[in-house]
């Protein structure tokens, strides 16, 4: 009995044997690689039948006879294949690597992929054989950074020192590597001055015009020097590399802020992008200067002098007392 088992198993190793000699040479080989996984590169947002590569030709399989054919089991949806000539291309449906779902959050260039499997079937389905396979979408620059808002609103007091910091809103985008937020950039003051002069507190219009003069002599020319000093950039741009590799941008007080001569100041924030050609935007970054305390409530005049009848009756007015505060608001004169 033993000696019968071992000629049986010897009849069925020859018998394997014989039947993978039959096989065309490249085929058997292409039999003993299948364990190993295609891999495909692709760029996104390209047009359908976009060629990505020959399955039949990375497999080593000769095509032509027609006695092999090539089946797509699975990632159908963005791929297709040649039943013939192995040929792996794209269909109609567009690849927006930012929103397939496997690659959200992904800022690896080579772990963004669509994964495929595909039978190989041999002549009159003898045997079938399946291979998997990966395609990498490679990142191209079809987003522009953006900020959360057209305009972008930062407050701070006007007595800050020289070299305080504030961080300003980042931009995102949906791009990433060297198709992401590559600098950010603050551009002059545009229209003009790019800002507005500080105007009256709360006693109004026609009394902070008369408290200005009054205080002020030859306030025109006076004036003009202000503006012409404020119109030069007080902030500058700083761009900070963050921990996780992201770029914040901070705005850095570099000269003095006097709300009384300017309250505020508007100024144009830039990102762009490393794309080649790069991607742009700008918003509006709109600086309020804030009210503090640093002015003293001032007469309009050191003496006062009026006359008063001896028979005048309790009540009459004696004369009118006129003071002026270029600090606004809780911080303005106000009656006991």
């Amino acid at each position: 009995m033993r000696k019968m088992r071992t000629l049986l198993g010897f009849v069925h190793c020859c018998c394997c044997c014989c039947f993978l000699l039959l096989l065309p040479p490249p085929l058997w080989v292409s039999l003993a690689a299948a364990k190993q996984l295609l891999r495909y590169r692709l760029a996104e947002e390209g047009p359908a039948d976009i060629r990505i590569g020959n399955v039949a030709s990375d497999l080593g399989i000769v095509t032509g006879s027609g006695e092999v054919t090539f089946s797509l089991e699975s990632g159908s949806d963005y791929l297709k294949i040649d039943n013939m000539t192995g040929e792996l291309s794209t269909t109609e449906r567009r690849i927006d690597r930012e929103k397939l779902p496997q690659c959200q959050m992904i800022f690896d260039e080579n772990e963004c992929f669509l994964d495929f499997e595909v039978s190989v079937i041999g002549p009159s389905q003898s045997w079938v054989d399946l291979f998997e396979g990966r395609v990498i979408i490679l990142d191209i620059n079809d987003n522009t950074p953006t900020f959360p808002s057209p305009v972008l609103t930062l407050t701070v007091e006007e007595n800050r020192p020289v070299g305080t910091l504030y961080l300003l809103p980042t931009a995102t985008d949906r791009d990433f590597g060297r198709n992401g937020i590559e600098r950010y950039e603050l551009l002059q003051e545009p229209g003009g001055d790019g800002g507005r002069r500080s105007g009256g507190g709360a006693g109004g219009g026609s009394a902070s015009g008369a408290s200005e003069s009054a205080l002020y002599p030859g306030g025109s020319k006076r004036r003009q020097e202000a503006d012409a000093a404020a119109r030069s950039s007080v902030f500058e741009l700083q761009v900070a590399d963050t921990l996780d590799g992201e770029k914040q941008p901070q705005l850095i007080v570099k000269g003095a802020l006097d709300r009384e001569q300017r309250d505020s100041y508007e100024l144009s924030l830039r990102v762009r992008d490393g794309g080649d050609p790069a991607r742009s935007s700008q918003a509006i970054l709109r600086v309020l200067i804030t009210d503090v305390n640093d002015n003293s409530p001032r007469f309009e005049k050191s003496v006062y002098e009026a006359d008063l009848a001896e028979n005048s009756s309790p009540g009459t007015p004696i004369l009118q007392l006129r003071a002026a505060d270029l600090d606004v608001g809780r911080l303005a004169p106000h009656r006991p």
